[in-house]
């Protein structure tokens, strides 16, 4: 039995439950939280003691407000600020006012200009209505429409291309003197979310500084930006150039169009040919108009300062490194560990919205280390061979069983791992003094075995194992049975105060239950 007792305290000892990494994320702006238990999530969040438990603040604005976490081990006992990019892209009110809102709004064509398919005219199978000489001149003048109508469309498809990067070029002028003016209000205004902080202030930094690629932003890209003057010339002179080539090739559509009359080709073939023709020198028509406005204004547009580019940059590489969040890690201790959150204002904060937040507090229970608490209950003991009682009949010894248990009073000290639920095992040692019986108060017992801590603040505790007590036993080597001369006299008393015995410490087992008095580290 002792051998089992010893047994279950070494494998109290190197018993050790599997840690499990505890994750907790707090979601500002929904005020909802996630737990997770490696990696996974769960509704019964739990630490071992002595682990690490990490919090994450999730979607504030950490320019306006700073946070503020505490921990302790607990014992049982909308819009922008500007409006948006309003009045600033082209068709807003004023947007023409300026000479940059100008160029902007003439290279914003409205309508799709390569509307006309190109394959529509393709008249190679039709011969009917025609000499074959004929047939095949128009035939021949069919296929050149076809080449030529193919090549205005990349040809506009250019002109459109190159329109665009000169209004993006003309949109990062008037925004660039605007933009760190506009960003910093976004990040001042408590009424817009962390995610809307930075996607206008990126809308703003990216049509100032380009799309980026997958790598970022590089500097010799910002300085390509600063030449704004510089960079819209050449973009101009392209621009120009596809148009002059579009008005050459127009001519030619019109050389198709005067060979066809006098083929005297079909009537509906012309008149497809006439309406490509006058739509394409219209659109001709509004190319040239805007190539020359533009270079009217071109002296007006200045090259965009570096220093202002460098810092749009910056601030643009700081917005991608700010998570809106902040991350707080604590050693779990106790039996609960309790964590407090709050917003501060940021010293840097102004403005009436700008107030004291408090968020929600957290328990979270702690299991696993070493813990010492004390007790006092009762315990039930017996021995593993009953105490008898001795006296003498007919000059022989003989011996009656005394009580199967004996009740005492017990002071214990548990020790014993914190489970993660309100159940935990451990070991106890207790010392008790028994109730009773003839040796009363003057015998100690000793108690040690394994124990069932129930509760984790006020516990409860069901012991049990080996007990070590006193017992009476016959002494002088007398046995039950012997015979023993009895000569009573006036100073001898009854016939079983003449017995010889003598009180030995002895093994027993007990069963107790006890009540917690305070809890140690």
């Amino acid at each position: 039995m002792l051998r089992q007792i010893l047994m279950v305290f070494l494998l109290l000892a190197i018993s050790k439950a599997s840690g499990q990494t505890l994750e907790i994320l707090y979601y500002v702006q929904s005020d909802s939280i996630v737990y997770l238990l490696d990696g996974k999530p769960t509704t019964k969040p739990r630490v071992r003691a002595g682990q690490m438990a990490t919090l994450r603040v999730i979607g504030y604005n950490n320019y306006l407000y700073k946070a503020a976490i505490s921990a302790r081990d607990e014992r049982s006992v909308s819009a922008p600020a500007a409006g948006g990019f309003g009045g600033l892209i082209p068709g807003g009110a004023g947007s023409l006012a300026s000479p940059v809102g100008l160029l902007m709004s003439i290279f914003n064509p409205s309508g799709d200009p390569l509307s006309f398919n190109p394959d529509d005219f393709n008249l190679l199978g039709r011969g009917s209505g025609f000499g074959s000489a004929s047939a095949e001149k128009i035939s021949a003048i069919a296929r050149q429409f076809q080449s030529a109508t193919a090549y205005i469309k990349v040809l506009e498809e250019d002109i459109r291309q190159e329109g665009m990067e000169i209004r993006q070029g003309l949109e990062s002028q008037q925004v660039s003197s605007i933009a760190a003016e506009e960003i910093w209000k976004l990040k001042r205004n408590p009424g817009i979310p962390p995610q809307k902080i930075r996607a206008l202030s990126e809308e703003y930094l990216e049509t100032v500084l380009g799309a980026r690629q997958a790598e970022g932003l590089s500097l010799s890209e910002v300085l390509r930006k600063a030449e704004a003057g510089q960079n819209l010339v050449q973009s101009l002179d392209s621009y120009s150039k596809y148009a002059d080539t579009l008005a050459a090739e127009l001519e030619k559509v019109a050389a198709i169009q005067a060979s066809l009359e006098q083929l005297q080709a079909e009537e509906a073939f012309i008149e497809r040919v006439a309406a490509y023709h006058q739509s394409g020198s219209m659109r001709l028509a509004e190319y040239q108009q805007t190539a020359r406005m533009a270079r009217e204004k071109l002296p007006e547009v200045q090259n965009l300062s570096i220093p202002n580019l460098l810092a749009l940059r910056y601030e643009l590489e700081e917005l991608d490194a700010n998570t809106f969040s902040y991350t707080y890690r604590t050693t779990a201790g106790g039996d609960a560990l309790s964590i407090s959150m709050a917003l501060e204002p940021a010293d840097s904060a102004e403005g009436p919205g700008v107030q004291f937040r408090e968020l929600p507090s957290l328990q979270i229970p702690v299991y696993g280390g070493f813990k010492v608490t004390a007790g006092v209950g009762v315990s039930f003991g017996g021995f593993f061979r009953k105490p008898q009682a001795y006296f003498i009949r007919d000059s022989t010894i003989v011996a009656e069983d005394q009580d199967a248990f004996q009740p005492a009073i017990t002071s214990f000290v548990h020790f014993y791992p914190q489970s993660a639920g309100n159940v935990s095992l451990g070991g106890s040692f207790g010392i008790g003094l028994p109730l009773g019986g003839e040796t009363g108060a003057q015998s100690i017992s000793f108690f040690l075995g394994p124990c069932l801590i129930l509760g984790k603040g006020e516990r409860i505790t069901i012991n049990g194992g080996l007990m070590g007590a006193k017992a009476k036993r016959l002494g002088q080597g007398y046995a039950t049975g012997d015979r023993f001369i009895y000569q009573p006299g006036p100073s001898i008393g009854s016939e079983a105060d003449v017995v010889p015995t003598r009180s030995a410490y002895e093994f027993g087992y007990f069963l107790g239950v006890s009540f917690s008095l305070f809890s140690g580290n």
